[in-house]
């Protein structure tokens, strides 16, 4: 926050516009800060509720826009920090009214949200009260304080991976991940079908349809060639190398047309470890000659295939970061980039969060876990080193919870997991 503080105390308060009416006082924010480097112009309008009550109504399609770049309200209210509310709304007046909100308008560019009466009665102001329509409802009087409002980048987008979910749904999945509070969800192709780069466009638009229903972003797939069986990528066979190659082809064509930006993350430890009689090493070279072979197509298509370091009791190709990125590197295409595990990181002698920070400029992504593989907070790992990292460098991927351990319950590792992953950026300094 002492880059917000400079900035602020050179440009004055991000309240650029103070308007008193009676017991009321509105705000209009007029610049938006993310991250003291980017802005973003929009006039926005607050209100004070009584009894504390503060938030933000903005129209839904920039709510959404905002959420999707990553931004939430901060601002002292009484001398304390808080986090706000950011609520949207569409255009047309609501049938049914939200909790402890009456009403909520639009009119011209200012953005107004108002409480619930309670046991007072309210007042009707007159139309020409700062532009409100006739009939309007205000809220009744209460004391209100000068709020000094801005937004800062929020640290980080959290995602969870289907699997968990096996057996349910893509509908019942997205709608179960979104209650849990995460904003992305992290696709396994297998759980689409027995040939999942084979699925058709009209099941490719009910996923998009479904994901877009619960405000989910798709940050691409995971565990790559678990069906159809018998793909290898790595093997002597020349044949059976071009098949494998061909389905990640297939599965790059399927992550493009989920979403923009996706991530597909390239594990797979039995379809890419050393067989038939070859070294690591022999394994590892028809891995980058495969990489550099599909690369073009990804980066045609806007997708990102992200190497991912395995531990030793997994796969015997690529046991670390450092290996992965030295793929990564040869390969030398954009598309071709690496990510983060935490559970597959037992292995490193670095320290995860130096690991992070050394080879920040090739990561892609983020799947948290515990070491055992279990759910976040099951354990005693502690995630604060390299969430510090990741806010530090300004991460701007997902990251994503991949639990091994599903007896607790898919809603309850989703919950739990989100919540002490929560606990633990709070802790994390400004």
């Amino acid at each position: 926050m002492a880059a917000f503080r400079q900035q602020e105390a050179a440009q004055g308060p991000q309240v650029v516009q103070y308007a008193a009416t009676g017991s009321y006082v509105h705000f209009q924010l007029r610049q938006v800060i993310r991250d003291q480097e980017q802005t973003l112009l929009a006039p926005l309008g607050a209100f004070l509720f009584g009894g504390g009550d503060i938030g933000l109504y903005v129209p839904q399609g920039l709510g959404d826009s905002i959420r999707q770049q990553g931004y939430i309200l901060v601002g002292t209210f009484n001398g304390v920090k808080r986090r706000f509310g950011l609520s949207t709304h569409k255009r047309a007046f609501p049938t049914s009214l939200p909790p402890r909100v009456a009403q909520h308008f639009k009119w011209g560019s200012t953005i107004l949200a108002q409480t619930a009466g309670g046991a007072n009665s309210p007042k009707v102001v007159p139309k020409s009260q700062m532009g409100a329509p006739p009939g309007h409802i205000w809220p009744p009087p209460f004391s209100a304080r000068r709020v000094h409002w801005w937004f800062m980048g929020r640290p980080f987008r959290h995602a969870m991976c289907n699997e968990a979910f096996e057996g349910r749904s893509f509908a019942a999945t997205c709608a179960a991940i979104r209650r849990a509070g995460y904003t992305g969800v992290e696709i396994a192709p297998f759980t689409l079908g027995e040939a999942p780069a084979l699925i058709g466009e009209a099941q490719r638009r009910e996923c998009r349809a479904i994901m877009a229903s619960e405000g989910l972003g798709f940050t691409g797939f995971h565990w790559l060639m678990v069906t159809p069986k018998g793909l290898h990528v790595t093997a002597p066979d020349a044949a059976l190398r071009r098949r494998g190659w061909e389905h990640i082809r297939a599965l790059i064509d399927l992550c493009a047309s989920l979403g923009e930006g996706g991530v597909m993350i390239f594990g797979s430890p039995q379809q890419r470890c050393a067989t038939g009689g070859l070294t690591p090493a022999q394994a590892v070279r028809h891995f980058v000659e495969g990489l550099a072979s599909i690369a073009p197509h990804a980066c045609a298509g806007g997708v990102t295939i992200a190497v991912e370091a395995l531990s030793k009791d997994q796969c015997d190709v690529i046991q670390s970061l450092a290996e992965a990125v030295a793929v990564v590197r040869e390969v030398g295409s954009p598309a071709i980039e690496t990510m983060f595990d935490v559970h597959n990181a037992i292995d490193e002698t670095e320290p995860p969060a130096a690991l992070v920070d050394r080879f920040f400029e090739h990561i892609r992504h983020v799947h948290v876990n515990e070491l055992d593989g279990r759910y976040c907070g099951s354990g005693n790992y502690d995630y604060k080193p390299l969430f510090e990292v990741l806010r530090r460098r300004g991460y701007q991927g997902w990251i994503s919870l991949e639990a091994f351990d599903f007896t607790p319950g898919a809603e309850r590792l989703a919950t739990e997991s989100l919540r002490h992953l929560e606990r633990e950026i709070a802790k994390l300094p400004c």
